[in-house]
């Protein structure tokens, strides 16, 4: 799954869905699993994989009860449901993302789940409403991952009328 998770964020999809293989036996990795694969689905515009992927996985995931993976789980549903388009469902996700990070103390899982409600929120046109959501993250932005900084600064950018091709490089 490292190999898979390298390859997804390389942009090399196909070859990721190869290193992820065969949903693993057990609970906690075959929920791993799936985040991938639903996230590697959305790389290769596969929506209807990864919906069909993320939900099986929520459904397991409430059947679990741990609060943890139902954070991980919510928040790889939040980023499916947002390449979907489907906003609504974001914003659940985003609210049980939140509230089960809140509870297993994980503050980077709520942190993560937030940068997708401003986005939601930036694809809305509710750009006042983006801005708000990132300006409360803004103070945690010393201690985020490069990885999470990196998005954090994409939507600033997005938000605030930059060209996203300017702030990647691209």
């Amino acid at each position: 799954m490292s190999l898979a998770r390298c390859l997804f964020w390389q942009g090399q999809y196909a070859d990721a869905q190869v290193a992820l293989g065969p949903q693993p036996e057990g609970a906690a990795l075959a929920l791993r699993h799936a985040q991938l694969a639903s996230r590697v689905a959305v790389g290769q515009w596969d929506l209807r994989s990864a919906m069909s992927i993320i939900a099986d996985a929520m459904h397991r995931c409430r059947a679990e009860a741990d609060p943890g993976a139902a954070a991980a789980v919510a928040t790889a549903a939040a980023f499916v449901h947002l390449a979907v388009g489907d906003l609504e469902a974001v914003d659940r996700d985003v609210a049980e993302a939140v509230a089960a990070a809140r509870s297993t103390h994980d503050p980077l899982r709520a942190l993560k789940a937030r940068l997708l409600l401003a986005e939601a929120e930036r694809r809305r046109g509710r750009t006042a409403s983006a801005q708000a959501q990132l300006h409360r993250l803004k103070r945690m932005a010393v201690t985020m991952p490069p990885v999470v900084r990196a998005r954090f600064d994409l939507s600033l950018a997005l938000v605030g009328g930059a060209d996203a091709r300017g702030t990647c490089g691209g």
